[in-house]
C-alpha cells in the first residue's frame, strides 16, 4: 500500500524532534520547545489513529492526508522555533 513506510518516517521525524528538545540546555527554551513538540505529538497521534481506519479500508483516507499535512506544518514550525531557540540562547 505504500503508506506504512511514510508513516514510519513521520514517527522517526517526531523522535528526532524529541531529541532536539532534550538537547537544549536553557530551561526556558526547552519549556517552549516542549510545548511545540506536544502539538507535533498530538498531530501524530491523531494521524496514527486515522491510520487504523486506513488499514481497515485498505486505502489512504482523505482525513489521513489532511492530518499528514497538519503534522508536516507542526514539525516545520517546531524546526523554525528550534533554530530561533539555538540562536537566542
Amino acid at each position: 500500500m505504500g503508506m506504512t513506510p511514510t508513516h514510519l518516517k513521520h514517527y522517526e521525524r517526531l523522535q528526532k524532534c524529541l531529541k532536539m528538545v532534550q538537547g537544549i540546555q536553557d530551561i526556558k527554551a526547552r519549556s517552549t520547545l516542549y510545548k511545540i513538540y506536544s502539538n507535533c505529538n498530538d498531530a501524530y497521534i491523531a494521524m496514527d489513529r486515522e491510520m487504523v481506519e486506513c488499514r481497515r479500508l485498505s486505502k489512504v483516507t482523505h482525513k489521513y492526508k489532511e492530518l499528514e499535512v497538519k503534522f508536516e506544518i507542526c514539525v516545520n514550525e517546531f524546526e523554525q522555533w528550534y533554530l530561533m531557540a539555538t540562536l537566542m540562547y
